[in-house]
C-alpha cells in the first residue's frame, strides 16, 4: 500500500468514525456511508476531515432519503411538527428545505428532528 492510499484510509477511517452516529440514525450501511465518504477523500485528498465530513453528511442525508419512500414520512414530520406547535415553512425554488425558526432543513433533517422530539418514529405517528 502507498503512503497515499494509506493516508485516503487512515482519513476516511477518521471521518467513518466521526459521522458513525449519525450513519446509524439515518438507517444506513457502514459499507454504503465508507462509499461516500472514500469517493469526497479521492475528490480533494487536501480537504480538512470536517469538509469532508459535512459534505459526505449532505450527501448520505440525500441518499439516505432516497433510500426509502420518505415522501409520505417527510409530510406526517411537518403535519406533527405543526400539532406541537413548530412552524415549518417550505423555501426554495424546488420546495426541497424547510424553514424551521432560523433553521433551514434538507427533508431528512426535518423528519429527524421529528424523531428527536418524539413526534415520529419507525415511520409511524405517536
Amino acid at each position: 500500500m502507498s503512503d497515499e492510499t494509506a493516508k485516503h484510509e487512515l482519513v476516511a477511517n477518521r471521518v467513518v468514525e466521526r459521522l458513525s452516529g449519525f450513519i446509524q440514525g439515518i438507517g444506513m450501511t457502514g459499507q454504503d456511508a465508507r462509499q461516500i465518504v472514500n469517493r469526497f477523500v479521492a475528490g480533494d485528498p487536501s480537504a480538512p476531515e470536517y469538509d469532508i465530513a459535512a459534505k459526505a453528511r449532505l450527501d448520505a442525508d440525500c441518499v439516505g432519503l432516497a433510500m426509502s419512500d420518505d415522501a409520505d414520512l417527510v409530510l406526517e414530520a411537518v403535519a406533527m411538527l405543526g400539532a406541537a406547535g413548530v412552524a415549518v415553512a417550505p423555501i426554495g425554488n424546488e420546495l426541497d428545505r424547510w424553514q424551521v425558526r432560523d433553521l433551514t432543513f434538507l427533508d431528512a433533517g426535518l423528519w429527524r428532528l421529528a424523531l428527536r422530539r418524539g413526534l415520529v418514529g419507525n415511520g409511524e405517528s405517536r
